[in-house]
């Protein structure tokens, strides 16, 4: 699997493997603006697409760039922080693979946020913060998170509140 890359600069031509292909909404550093990382500078991956298509959600889940791995990897190395949020949309959505190892490569520290309703990676993330917007969740997600985020007045939160609050897990809330 896997693909050549060319990609011309002002004064190079660049070609390299590249192993995927990602759906990009946005790459941009900011500081992390809930949860525990609160405050905290990040880079920020911002990918398209969504499996739930929440009519409450006001995030634009278009793609505007279809970039690879070595692509993403090097513009959040332009950002001083060595954390990275992979958001969307829902990440998990698409194959994570390669763009983890890409990051950790370079030594990102890889932060998730995740509706939490499909399987994760067999990589591992230093943070997971699960945001479920319904009752369709994978356990196993649920299970790794570090921390639970429940929109409030979404139309299932007080029983997404009650069923992830009263699992015997490893959140922090």
């Amino acid at each position: 699997p896997g693909s050549v890359c060319v990609r011309k600069t002002q004064d190079t031509l660049e070609i390299r493997r590249t192993i995927m292909f990602y759906q990009i909404a946005d790459i941009f550093y900011s500081v992390k603006g809930e949860g525990l990382y609160t405050g905290f500078p990040m880079s920020f991956i911002r990918l398209a697409g969504c499996n739930k298509k929440c009519d409450f959600c006001d995030t634009n889940y278009k793609a505007v760039m279809m970039e690879d791995e070595h692509f993403l990897v090097n513009e959040v190395k332009k950002f001083p922080s060595r954390r990275v949020v992979i958001t969307g949309g829902e990440p998990l959505a698409q194959d994570l693979h390669a763009l983890m190892m890409a990051l950790r490569m370079e030594g990102f520290l890889i932060h998730l946020e995740t509706n939490a309703s499909l399987a994760l990676p067999t990589i591992n993330f230093d943070w997971i913060a699960a945001s479920p917007k319904d009752l369709m969740v994978m356990p196993s997600t649920m299970d790794k998170a570090h921390e639970i985020k429940i929109v409030y007045g979404t139309p299932y939160w007080g029983a997404v509140s009650y069923t992830h609050l009263t699992l015997p897990t490893n959140y922090s809330v």
